[in-house]
């Protein structure tokens, strides 16, 4: 598919407008999306598998993409949906180490691909802006880590709640998105929780008035309320 000019301005806006690269010198966004390949990819289509040694960025301008950890059991679930503007694939590019997750897009997609040898380029040019490449592996650890301490909640409706907060960006992140297109299946998988329990906890939250249940939607009306149940 062929992608317009004015796509890829729209695209680039999200890119610097939020998220890891949102957060560095004007000078390092324009040489990172001058380096950028676009690509438009269509939904269900794997990016990355966890393994792989290949080099280079991705920046998710438009869409979304499912996140799931490469180590453990092959039929572990998603554990994060990453939405527009969201960055991944630094790890091989800093240290050459193979991908610690697999990515695939959850929905049609407008992709910022820098390739590995441009960034290597950039960076023999440019060796200071090595520390703004590692920011981004650093808001990795940091939502790995947040990943880990939500499922260690004991209490399954609490957890449930930090589950929501994370993924519609009121936990983690600094581009909330109140609504996220997710069914009850796959929330509870993610919370470690069965499907039945989770729907009993969404069913309690809709009747307070704190979130609302569409058909695979789910929206947060009250992020405040909900941290405050969340901290106890």
């Amino acid at each position: 598919m062929k992608i317009s000019a004015a796509d890829i301005a729209e695209a680039s806006t999200v890119l610097r407008q939020g998220g890891w690269l949102s957060r560095t010198p004007v000078a390092f966004q324009d040489a990172i999306l001058e380096r950028s390949v676009w690509q438009h990819i269509e939904a269900g289509a794997a990016l990355t598998h966890g393994g792989d040694r290949e080099g280079g960025m991705y920046g998710i301008g438009q869409g979304s993409v499912d996140v799931t950890p490469a180590t453990g059991p092959a039929d572990l679930p998603v554990t994060h949906i990453g939405r527009a503007p969201y960055w991944f694939g630094i790890l091989p590019v800093v240290s050459h180490a193979p991908r610690a997750v697999s990515i695939a897009t959850r929905s049609q997609c407008l992709a910022a691909v820098v390739p590995q040898p441009a960034l290597d380029a950039l960076l023999v040019a440019r060796p200071e802006w090595w520390q703004l490449l590692a920011m981004q592996a650093l808001e990795h650890f940091s939502l790995a880590a947040q990943i880990a301490s939500d499922l260690l909640i004991p209490d399954s409706r609490r957890r449930c709640i930090a589950v929501l907060l994370r993924e519609t960006g009121h936990h983690v992140g600094d581009v909330p998105c109140p609504q996220i297109d997710i069914g009850q299946d796959e929330l509870a998988a993610m919370a470690n929780m069965s499907r039945q329990t989770a729907s009993t906890v969404l069913r309690d939250l809709a009747a307070h008035g704190l979130i609302a249940l569409g058909y695979r939607t789910l929206t947060v009306c009250d992020p405040p309320r909900l941290r405050a149940l969340l901290d106890g």
